[in-house]
C-alpha cells in the first residue's frame, strides 16, 4: 500500500532554503550546527519526506503501526524545529529593534556599547539569516506536517480495515 500527502493537487516545486538546499537536506546538515535543532533527526523506515511531499509505503497491518509511530515522532521533530526557528526570528525582531534611550549618562554609554558589541558580533557572525528566510523554512515546514498529519490519518483509515 502506498499513500501520499500533498497539500495541493497539482506538483509544485520543492522548496529551497536560503542555502539553496532542500527541506531534507536542510535537516541532515543544519541539524547539529544550529543552536535551535540540536538533536539529531531520526531516519524514516516506512515514510519518505521530499521536500514537503510525504509519501509511506507499507505492506501489513503491523508495518502500518509502525509507520504511524514513527510518523507521529517526525512530527514530534518538525514541531520542535517550528519552535527552534520561531525563536530564532523572535531573537531576530527583538535585535532589530531600537532601545529607548535611557534618561541618565550612564544608561546610554551603556546603550551605546551593547550596540557597537551587537554590531560587532552580527558581522562577525557567518550566517547572514532574516526573519523572512526564517519564515519561509517555517511556512515549508507547517506543509510538511500537514502532510505527516494527512497520512497519519490515511494509515489510521486503512488500519480500520484490518
Amino acid at each position: 500500500m502506498t499513500l501520499t500527502a500533498n497539500r495541493y493537487s497539482i506538483i509544485h516545486p520543492v522548496p529551497i532554503t536560503a542555502e539553496g538546499h532542500t527541506l531534507g537536506q536542510w535537516f541532515n546538515t543544519r541539524a547539529c550546527e544550529h543552536p535551535a535543532l540540536i538533536m539529531q533527526l531520526t531516519t524514516l523506515q516506512y515514510a519518505i519526506i521530499e521536500g514537503t511531499k510525504v509519501s509511506v509505503h507499507v505492506s501489513s497491518a503491523a508495518e502500518a503501526k509502525a509507520a504511524l509511530k514513527e510518523l507521529k515522532h517526525k512530527k514530534k521533530e518538525l514541531q520542535f524545529a517550528k519552535r527552534g526557528l520561531q525563536r530564532e526570528r523572535l531573537s531576530l525582531e527583538r535585535a532589530a529593534r531600537k532601545p529607548k534611550p535611557s534618561k541618565y549618562a550612564i544608561g546610554r554609554l551603556w546603550q551605546q556599547m551593547k550596540a557597537a558589541r551587537n554590531t560587532v558580533a552580527r558581522v562577525a557572525s557567518s550566517t547572514a539569516r532574516t526573519p523572512a528566510t526564517i519564515d519561509r523554512e517555517i511556512q515549508a515546514l507547517d506543509e510538511t506536517v500537514f502532510n505527516v498529519d494527512s497520512c497519519l490519518l490515511q494509515l489510521q483509515g486503512k488500519l480500520l480495515k484490518y
